[in-house]
């Protein structure tokens, strides 16, 4: 099916953490109809309960600390039926034997302003180089001043958290890029397509 085919969405709805990311969202894209910004503390509000037909997380569930109230979330916003699709960081196996390297040669160069970025041990990095579906290594947690904790990329494991959201979704398939017929472990990004079990 061509892009073309496809219908555009009614309406497109970006939520972001905090009020300043919302308000500069706003001002960068806020000309564009039927596109509207929001925080995630106001999505659960009155008549979201499968407000939405999908989601999409790009980039974000490998720094979340606590990923259950998150999916919870997604539940209450999706109907049986509605999509999901998500993007995480692949920091395993040969994708990070090539990340690790490049990271470090960009903070030498000072072209990294990357926080909250821990380094890796040699243990660490040897079971993270051969990690299989398990978490390898404690992950670090990283507070900002606001009190919000997060993780950096290290010790993240995309087979864990796909096992994660099996338990609660229908995996219709994983993508890889940017290289996607290569195994996934060669490959820098892992990316999720779920679908809430039931009839639309």
């Amino acid at each position: 099916m061509a892009c073309d085919d496809l219908d555009a969405p009614g309406e497109a709805v970006g939520a972001k953490i905090s009020h300043p990311l919302v308000n500069d969202c706003r001002t960068r894209l806020g000309g564009q109809g039927g596109l509207s910004f929001v925080t995630v503390a106001d999505l659960p509000g009155p008549g979201s309960e499968g407000k939405f037909d999908a989601l999409f997380c790009m980039e974000v569930l490998e720094r979340v600390v606590d990923r259950e109230p998150i999916f919870d979330l997604w539940d209450r916003l999706l109907p049986p039926g509605g999509e999901i699709v998500v993007s995480v960081s692949n920091e395993t196996g040969p994708a990070l034997a090539i990340k690790q390297p490049a990271r470090r040669l960009a903070k030498w160069c000072g072209l990294s302003d990357y926080p909250g970025s821990a380094p890796y041990t040699w243990r660490e990095y040897a079971r993270a180089l051969f990690a299989g579906r398990r978490q390898h290594i404690t992950r670090p947690v990283h507070r900002g001043a606001d009190g919000s904790v997060s993780h950096c990329h290290k010790g993240f494991n995309w087979r864990a958290l796909r096992d994660e959201l099996v338990q609660r979704w229908d995996l219709v398939r994983i993508y890889r890029s940017p290289v996607p017929f290569l195994p996934a472990d060669f490959n820098s990004q892992i990316w999720f397509h779920l679908r809430k079990t039931g009839e639309p």
